[in-house]
């Protein structure tokens, strides 16, 4: 009796501040979709993340919003994954965008929603929760383009973490007290004690996250991560939903390892003569002695096989003779022996095969995207590489214009007489150019894409990947030379691209942001601010898109309207970094909204 009271008095305690914070509307709604001011709609939940990470703002999806009540004539697509599915760096030229372009204007008498449910930095633990959401609004498709995050995400193992901390049922229990109130409260006294003391992760904690491929660690996540695909399918199958399950392609080609480890119980000797063999090698591949390297590659490896780098320079070498059906198998290994896995490797990929096959006949398709890219014109004998890919996961516009196809063919395959007819044939996709001109890509956000990534790839975790600091410079060369380019002839013809696409479709929203964010660029803050004026109209409550109107009126010299601005994002999100800084008075590179 006296254990019963000692265990349930401080659960009944907590019960009742749960309660009682819950009456008194304390914290925000964990559902990823929340309704817009006036009811009729539904729109992300930028507090969503929260529940899961606290205080990384980089974990973020992409506005949207849809109908509380879908009409009969509706076609309602959500799509469900990562940074890769929303389109990073910017989603409005990912194959979700592209997708609802292709599909609208080559079936113009049905009204297509595709809502793009992906966010940066999660992984399937979380796309299963937002997966049970999407189940609840009426949907008719879903593509699911997950895989990239497992290991290192939300629910993944530390190398020192114990193995029971990736059961399945621990990793979910978790997420059930994240969504409580009083999780809630914990999360923003701890949120206010480090918001002072935030520091960014450097290369000595990512070499310190580095994980074996054959860690028993690393079994649990693909186990786990079939386990919630199953989960995912089913809740939305069970809803009338049909799935699109996709392969998940990453650049296997042109992005080495982010980390490599030696096997275990490598003696000193052993170590010291694979170091002699790959250093020896690495020179010989430079001096173009590239076969004598692959046979000191190949002794290293016979010391020593796990190291990831060895594979990929294995691979690179066997492609430069022309030997593509060996080096496709070394550049496989390269990929799934990174110690730092921030792509989807061969178990990843077999698993989706895996549940897709399962679930085939019950509302899931089987989309081979890995396979569609890597044997696309694009491909480098059967792999992806730099020309469908900006770094290690994230499509280039070819890449996401190739996979926007390969969704496209899936869905009106599935829709099939729904959309044509019996008698009609097959509508293709929109061709490239077309897409292009539809979503206003031009060369000069292809610039700005470009320095994004050139930007990530600049800092942890990729530091200690071969080649870095020459990849590094090289892109850094390209850029300088294409925006010395467009200073010398201006921007008036992506302006007149911008013109013209919003004169096609002026209830485009993210045809009006990219605008702005170009007239900016061209110093037209005046213009500018009347197109975020219409995005905000959009989303008022997206505490970005007003971030984005503010920052614009600070531009303008418009102060005291920046200011309402900013103080409306505070008074909704406190937490606000950006809003914050813009209205301190020493805001690096910036004027104090006064």
């Amino acid at each position: 009796m006296k254990l019963l009271l000692a265990i349930g008095s401080p659960l009944v305690v907590l019960g009742i501040i749960e309660v009682v914070l819950r009456i008194g509307g304390f914290g925000y709604s964990t559902d990823f979709f929340i309704r817009t001011r006036d009811g009729g709609a539904y729109t992300l939940n930028e507090q969503f993340r929260r529940q899961y990470y606290p205080g990384q703002r980089s974990v973020r999806g992409h506005p949207f919003k849809f109908g509380v009540e879908k009409g009969t004539n509706t076609v309602r697509i959500f799509v469900l994954g990562e940074s890769a599915a929303l389109g990073t760096p910017n989603p409005s030229f990912g194959f979700a965008r592209m997708l609802g372009v292709m599909l609208r204007e080559r079936y113009p008498e049905r009204r297509f929603e595709v809502i793009n449910a992906a966010m940066r930095g999660i992984n399937s633990h979380i796309i299963r929760h937002i997966a049970h959401d999407c189940a609840k609004h009426q949907p008719d498709i879903a593509v699911v383009y997950a895989g990239n995050n497992e290991v290192v995400g939300f629910g993944a193992p530390d190398p020192g973490s114990p193995l029971v901390l990736q059961n399945l049922a621990v990793i979910q229990g978790r997420q059930v007290l994240r969504r409580t109130k009083l999780a809630q409260l914990v999360d923003a006294g701890a949120e206010r004690l480090k918001r002072s003391m935030a520091a960014e992760q450097g290369m000595d904690y990512f070499r310190r996250q580095r994980l074996s491929f054959d860690d028993a660690r690393r079994q649990c996540v693909y186990r786990n991560f079939r386990s919630n695909l199953e989960d995912i399918c089913r809740s939305l199958t069970s809803a009338g939903c049909r799935v699109l399950l996709s392969t998940v392609p990453v650049n296997v080609v042109d992005f080495p390892p982010i980390g490599s480890l030696h096997r275990p119980f490598l003696s000193e000797a052993e170590k010291s003569e694979w170091e002699r063999l790959y250093k020896e090698g690495a020179r010989l591949e430079q001096a173009g002695q590239t076969s004598n390297a692959i046979v000191l590659y190949q002794r290293a490896a016979q010391i020593d096989d796990h190291f990831a780098e060895l594979h990929f320079r294995i691979g690179r070498s066997l492609f430069a003779l022309g030997q593509f059906e060996q080096g496709r198998l070394h550049y496989k290994l390269a990929r799934d022996r990174d110690a730092l896995q921030f792509r989807a490797d061969s178990p990843i990929n077999s698993g989706i095969r895996d549940v897709g096959k399962e679930l085939g006949g019950h509302g899931v398709w089987l989309v081979d995207a890995e396979d569609r890219l890597g044997n696309s014109p694009l491909g480098v004998a059967g792999l992806p590489g730099n020309r469908l890919f900006l770094d290690h996961v994230h499509p280039r516009f070819d890449g996401d214009y190739t996979l926007a196809c390969v969704f496209y063919e899936a869905i009106t395959s599935i829709l099939g007489d729904d959309l044509d007819g019996a008698a009609k044939a097959r509508r293709p996709p929109l061709s490239r150019d077309e897409c292009a001109a539809a979503i206003a890509f031009t060369g000069w956000d292809a610039l700005e894409i470009d320095a994004a990534i050139a930007e990530m790839l600049s800092r942890p975790p990729f530091l200690d990947q071969l080649d870095h600091e020459t990849r590094i410079k090289q892109l850094q060369s390209d850029l300088q030379a294409r925006e010395a380019e467009y200073k010398a002839r201006g921007l008036e013809r992506e302006l007149g691209i911008y013109r013209r696409a919003i004169e096609r479709s002026p209830d485009d929203w993210e045809l009006h942001y990219n605008f702005g964010v170009l007239l900016n660029t061209v110093g037209q803050h005046e213009a500018a601010i009347e197109h975020f004026r219409l995005v905000v109209k959009e989303f008022p409550d997206s505490a970005w898109c007003v971030f984005h109107l503010a920052e614009t009126l600070v531009k303008a010299r418009r102060f005291s309207e920046a200011e309402q601005q900013l103080r409306r994002i505070l008074d909704v999100d406190p937490g606000f970094a950006p809003a914050r800084d813009l209205l301190q008075p020493r805001a690096a590179g910036r004027r104090r909204v006064e």
